[in-house]
């Protein structure tokens, strides 16, 4: 049986600066603190923050699709959302929620506003990864990327938090934003 997409946000501009990323008020949850160096290593401890969220308690059986612009050079890196799509049956794992790897160039963390949990990370990669390597980007050149990112749909607010890997492979906050699944 099919389901119909619904677009729930026709286009939310949201641009934020690599230079901007260091100003997170202490209350709101850290980018890439859900792994250490050795985390991928070891297992995860009951009650700690690498502890797999329960699919039932914050999703629901659906995809939400971020419809992402990429923009950047060599310097600076910005992320503008198009669209955020409801999709059919979420078609991934229900328990492997949190990414143990961190693997990519860049990486999605979905934290659940009202309890401040991580409850979904995956790592990804994109062309403007690979353009910021080159001569046009490292001369100052900017362009524009579409990249489409999917996460669980979410029952409650979230927070969103996108990061790029500086140059010691370390995460680091490119964009911010809450959304709201009822909007």
């Amino acid at each position: 049986m099919s389901h119909p997409t619904r677009v729930l946000v026709p286009a939310l501009v949201f641009l934020v600066s690599v230079a901007l990323a260091g100003d997170v008020p202490p209350s709101m949850p850290v980018p890439g603190t859900h792994l250490s160096p050795g985390a991928a290593c070891s297992p995860a401890v009951p009650g700690t923050a690498e502890e797999a969220p329960a699919f039932d308690e914050f999703f629901i059986d659906r995809a939400m699709r971020l419809d992402l612009f990429m923009t950047g050079n060599a310097a600076e890196q910005f992320v503008t959302i198009d669209r955020i799509i409801e999709e059919g049956i979420w078609p991934e794992s229900r328990t492997r929620l949190i990414d143990p790897f961190n693997n990519g160039r860049y990486g999605i963390e979905v934290y659940d506003v009202a309890s401040n949990q991580l409850i979904y990370s995956r790592g990804f990669d994109t062309m403007l990864g690979e353009y910021r390597t080159t001569a046009p980007a490292l001369a100052g050149a900017k362009r524009a990327f579409r990249r489409s990112v999917r996460f669980p749909f979410p029952k409650n607010k979230v927070l969103i938090i996108i990061e790029g890997r500086d140059r010691q492979n370390l995460p680091l906050e490119i964009f911010r934003a809450e959304v709201d699944p009822a909007d």
